[in-house]
């Protein structure tokens, strides 16, 4: 029989919960997006552009992809009206061969996403791209082994934009 330590409500109220709120708010776009990545193309797209316009700057949407046995997030930041930011997240497979890393005395951390930067809105919605979204989000169930070249080399070459210069301290990386 294993005991477990209790907490009181008042042990958690230095957690910040901001995080969560967000994403709980933007959980039925989110929702939308994933089953739009079924429908024809065409319909994905206006859904991603009509999302996209809603957005105020240094906002964001975010919808999930993968396949039964690894979860894979994509998000898109509205920069400017005309410029977004892609980030592809991504927790394990090829997470040491495309993340950012921080090597510390005792392990190596590897930050949660591939960020790719001053994408052009119109090129992002082109139409070959958005059918590019819509099969890495659906088809790894069918062919995973093309997530490395399909999921970082050929989406990121294909939407035009560079791969994030930013740089990240060991302590943003773990917040």
């Amino acid at each position: 029989r294993h005991s477990f330590p209790t907490r009181r409500s008042s042990d958690l109220k230095h957690i910040d919960l901001s995080v969560y709120e967000t994403l709980s708010k933007k959980m039925p776009v989110a929702l939308e997006l994933y089953h739009q990545l079924h429908a024809a193309p065409t319909k994905f797209q206006q859904s991603l552009s009509k999302q996209l316009d809603e957005l105020s700057n240094d906002d964001f949407i975010f919808f999930p992809g993968g396949w039964t046995k690894h979860a894979i997030a994509f998000q898109v930041i509205k920069q400017t009206t005309e410029l977004l930011t892609f980030r592809i997240y991504n927790t394990g497979s090829l997470i040491n061969k495309y993340h950012p890393k921080f090597v510390s005395e005792t392990k190596t951390l590897y930050l949660p996403f591939v960020e790719i930067v001053n994408i052009p809105k119109e090129k992002f919605l082109n139409l070959v791209n958005v059918r590019a979204l819509q099969d890495l989000a659906t088809w790894f169930p069918y062919n995973p082994p093309l997530v490395d070249t399909e999921l970082y080399e050929t989406i990121i070459n294909q939407l035009g934009g560079e791969i994030s210069p930013r740089t990240y301290s060991q302590n943003e990386a773990m917040e």
